[in-house]
């Protein structure tokens, strides 16, 4: 049985025009709990997913497009789950040269994640 998929650990701050849209994006399409929403309408909002959690900031000034890179357990099981949801990604995880086994999601506002697993805990069958 595959393993479940746990993300482990990222902090950013991503940019949006939308912050109510984009964090609903995050909880349908990648399976984020939307945490909190602040003002109306929103102009901050956190989402949290197992121990990775993010916020989403208005686009301006203070907010700029965000590159995460967000280490997890069973990448190739989230990337069948996030691909089951039918999310845009740049391909199947892919074991790089700098041990990390990977893939990319770009969300609706441009901000991009990576989803990575260290190659040594990886037991390929």
């Amino acid at each position: 049985m595959p393993e479940t998929p746990r993300l482990i650990e990222a902090t950013a701050t991503l940019c949006a025009d939308d912050v109510a849209a984009l964090a609903a994006w995050y909880r349908d399409a990648l399976g984020f709990r939307i945490q909190m929403l602040w003002g109306e309408p929103a102009t901050y909002g956190r989402v949290q997913r197992n121990g990775v959690e993010l916020g989403i900031g208005q686009l301006g000034p203070k907010f700029g497009p965000a590159s995460i890179y967000a280490i997890v357990n069973g990448v190739d099981a989230l990337y069948a789950e996030f691909r089951g949801r039918d999310v845009r990604m740049s391909g199947a995880p892919a074991d790089a040269p700098y041990r990390m086994r990977d893939f990319e999601v770009t969300d609706p506002e441009g901000n991009r994640i990576t989803f990575g697993e260290a190659i040594e805990r990886i037991v390929h069958t």
